[in-house]
């Protein structure tokens, strides 16, 4: 909501305008969404991928929706890059990335694009410099290997395991991921 309060001084005649939004909170999720509003809503408080560990668990942690925006909100303006400015460019491209690895990754069922492998490291570190596809050949199932520059050269590799679409990572050189040299080996 915005409020506003308009106020004359006909002493002075000096007269002063000020305005300010304000949020109301449920405990539960707002009703009447569009699908837009409510993916929006989701990737907003889908913090599982930018946030530390110890956010995550203050997260949980919370038991009701008004505390959780609270803490979200505070979250989001932490990792701003220009928390001067009007836009939170690290949300903005959060959100973005989401949606995108929504659409690009969807492995149908009961999943998000974002809840698949690819996805996660698509919302983590965003599009990849380069990707190296590989289709099915003799013997070996379908692979792609993402190559990231920005930090060092680190790779990532992603392989179709049960031949339904959905990429599964089996070998990165990105410090935390799952580390195997000899992946090209499984069958």
């Amino acid at each position: 909501y915005e409020v506003q309060v308009e106020a004359f001084d006909g002493h002075s005649r000096e007269y002063l305008r000020a305005g300010r939004s304000f949020y109301l909170f449920s405990s539960k999720m707002p009703k009447g969404l569009s699908q837009l509003q409510k993916d929006l809503l989701r990737y907003y408080m889908d913090i599982r991928y930018v946030a530390d560990e110890k956010s995550k668990d203050i997260y949980h942690e919370l038991e009701d929706w008004p505390s959780r925006m609270v803490f979200l909100r505070s979250f989001w303006q932490s990792i701003d890059p220009s928390p001067s400015t009007d836009v939170n460019e690290r949300l903005v491209e959060h959100v973005l990335r989401m949606g995108q690895a929504d659409r690009r990754f969807y492995p149908g069922k009961d999943r998000q694009g974002s809840d698949t492998d690819r996805g996660r490291v698509f919302v983590q570190l965003g599009p990849p410099d380069d990707v190296d596809y590989h289709t099915y050949a003799a013997g070996q199932k379908p692979y792609e290997v993402w190559i990231y520059e920005q930090q060092g050269r680190h790779e990532f590799v992603f392989r179709d395991r049960t031949g339904d679409g959905v990429y599964d990572l089996v070998h990165s050189t990105y410090p935390g991921e799952v580390f195997n040299p000899y992946w090209s080996q499984e069958f």
